[in-house]
């Protein structure tokens, strides 16, 4: 079975478990003491919510997850909390999965997934809430990639390089994926407007800076260097985005992913008002 089919079929399992009579039971024991929980009718709305990528309502969002994550520090109810963390989160986790998934030497598909819910299910016995109570998700998640990481490399050495993307012919993807950091970037001032347009054109949607030049009306070299000084202003503002997380959280710098920077920055970046 291949590593997305072997996810789906993890994900198929909790959705069968989140309509079983133990899981009702866990919602109506939870309920009476959660208010949070209690505006919800059943624990598949909740993990429709929780898994809501469109909804932005964290407040109520972590105020769920705390809930769970008391319960499953606390003495009693383990494993059906377990059960529900891991599921609500799965689409986050599974993407760490794909992320791994055969680019380590030996490392089979159910191995992986095992030390994935392992190391997730270890920082959520840790998780400090007093001390990190908001953007639970997006911690447990960057604390879960740490975790695994430093497993595979003790265990599976180096990876081998990602494997690259199916030639689709067609860079939409890609584009939504980089543009709301490039958008987040440019509304903190790292960079303009005009340098994130020769990014996404250079860097993602694979245009030749040359004929980019001339179609501009610009010399090449103006556009090189416009290009550089950009790239060299964000690799700045990611390097002392992850001091920040490293001071924060009591981590070594190099521990944490670029990609915690990243989210940090559209964490943290101003939304324009609405019109």
């Amino acid at each position: 079975m291949d590593a997305r089919r072997f996810s789906q079929a993890l994900d198929d399992a909790f959705v069968t478990w989140i309509g079983s009579y133990e899981a009702v039971m866990l919602y109506r024991s939870l309920r009476e003491a959660c208010e949070i929980l209690a505006r919800f009718a059943s624990l598949q709305e909740v993990v429709a919510f929780l898994r809501d990528g469109t909804n932005e309502d964290y407040q109520t969002k972590d105020a769920l997850l705390r809930a769970f994550v008391e319960v499953y520090q606390a003495e009693g109810l383990p494993h059906r909390s377990a059960q529900f963390l891991l599921g609500a989160l799965q689409p986050g986790l599974s993407h760490l999965f794909h992320q791994q998934a055969g680019r380590w030497p030996g490392l089979e598909d159910a191995e992986l997934w095992g030390q994935i819910v392992a190391s997730f299910l270890e920082v959520v016995s840790s998780y400090r809430l007093s001390r990190r109570p908001h953007r639970i998700a997006k911690n447990l998640l960057m604390d879960t990639l740490r975790g695994t990481l430093r497993w595979l490399h003790v265990h599976h050495g180096h990876p081998t390089s990602p494997r690259p993307r199916p030639a689709t012919g067609d860079s939409s993807i890609e584009i939504t994926e980089a543009m709301p950091y490039v958008q987040a970037l440019v509304r903190i001032g790292v960079v303009s407007g005009e340098d994130a347009a020769i990014l996404l054109a250079t860097r993602i949607v694979g245009a030749r800076l040359p004929a980019l030049a001339q179609k501009r009306g610009r010399s090449y070299e103006a556009l090189r260097k416009r290009r550089q000084r950009a790239e060299q202003a964000i690799r700045r503002h990611l390097r002392a985005a992850i001091q920040q997380i490293a001071q924060r959280d009591g981590l070594d710098p190099d521990s944490v992913p670029l990609a915690e920077a990243l989210e940090d920055v559209m964490h943290d970046v101003p939304h324009p008002p609405d019109r």
